[in-house]
């Protein structure tokens, strides 16, 4: 069976999944024009990943993107549900565009980090890159900056 991803974006007054229907969190962040993007064993893609223990998204997301890109966040919406074919839980992403890059270390999670626009992103990105192109989006206008 192929895995097949659909995304949604979120309604204004609509909340998160819960913790235990919630497998991911993703970011896709904007510093002075560029998204922040990690390398790692796989390709390039936005920085993110599982929950662990009793963690909520956002400690979760704040978790993540320090440990993989070496930057603090602050300010993330979450803006995009992303479900699988193949898996009960979803992926949330965030976005934001207050982050702090602080000192990257290279590690398994993450072999390097950039601040890429969005064709060149796209151009390194491993997956997806219709659906990429369509959450970048979708977080542009989350943030209202079309």
């Amino acid at each position: 069976m192929t895995n097949k991803f659909t995304h949604r974006f979120l309604e204004p007054s609509e909340g998160l999944p819960d913790q235990e229907n919630t497998s991911a969190v993703f970011l896709v962040a904007f510093k002075d024009g560029k998204i922040l993007a990690a390398q790692n064993e796989r390709g390039w893609d936005i920085p993110g990943g599982h929950l662990e223990g009793d963690e909520d998204c956002l400690a979760a997301l704040k978790r993540e993107i320090l440990e993989e890109v070496g930057a603090e966040v602050s300010d993330a919406v979450p803006y995009a549900i992303l479900t699988s074919s193949t898996s009960l839980k979803a992926m949330v992403f965030f976005t934001s565009n207050a982050i702090n890059l602080i000192e990257f270390a290279p590690s398994k999670d993450a072999l390097s980090r950039d601040l890429l626009d969005q064709e060149e992103l796209l151009r390194r990105y491993y997956g997806d890159k219709e659906l990429l192109r369509s959450l970048i989006e979708g977080a542009r206008k989350k943030l209202g900056l079309q």
